[in-house]
């Protein structure tokens, strides 16, 4: 079984849950970058970051290999952006045909309410089959046990995914 973890972090938690995820299923890992990152202020980068998730922004990516075809799953991680997901994801998810394939996600998120980025992300692969989803609350600024225990049944919800 082959695994790729793609995502997208401005704070770090998006990259602590990949890191997570690929020690536990050897995958590999991707992380998508705008050209241009977002400010780092706590109301600016909220505020351009919101503004490209609600009129749909799709931020120029760094340079990056992927090859969809080798992989039995994609697992998709991104930061919840009003109920969205990340505008640079959108960008990624734009550029790559994932129809059909075997897709996971997971979101970050202030809040906790990840159900409406869930929802968009399932409109964005509508042939895609999801094998599992894990939303987490700020996992890399409030790490607990709970959180790892959510991570590895979210492994291992994939693993069961991938051998139907």
């Amino acid at each position: 079984m082959k695994v790729m973890v793609v995502y997208y972090s401005m704070d770090g938690n998006s990259k602590y849950v990949a890191d997570e995820i690929a020690n536990q299923m050897d995958a590999d890992v991707l992380r998508i970058e705008p050209v241009k990152s977002y400010p780092s202020g706590a109301f600016s980068k909220r505020f351009w970051g919101g503004k490209d998730a609600i009129f749909g922004g799709r931020p120029e990516l760094k340079p990056y290999y992927f090859k969809p075809e080798e992989y039995d799953v994609i697992i998709i991680g991104t930061p919840n952006w009003t109920g969205t997901f990340a505008a640079p994801m959108k960008t990624f998810l734009d550029e790559n045909d994932l129809d059909e394939k075997k897709v996971a996600f997971y979101v970050c998120s202030a809040s906790g309410n990840s159900k409406k980025c869930f929802g968009k992300l399932k409109i964005k692969l509508p042939n895609s089959k999801v094998l599992a989803q894990l939303s987490l609350t700020e996992p890399k600024n409030k790490v607990k046990e709970e959180d790892k225990i959510k991570i590895q049944d979210f492994c291992n919800q994939i693993s069961m995914g991938i051998k139907k």
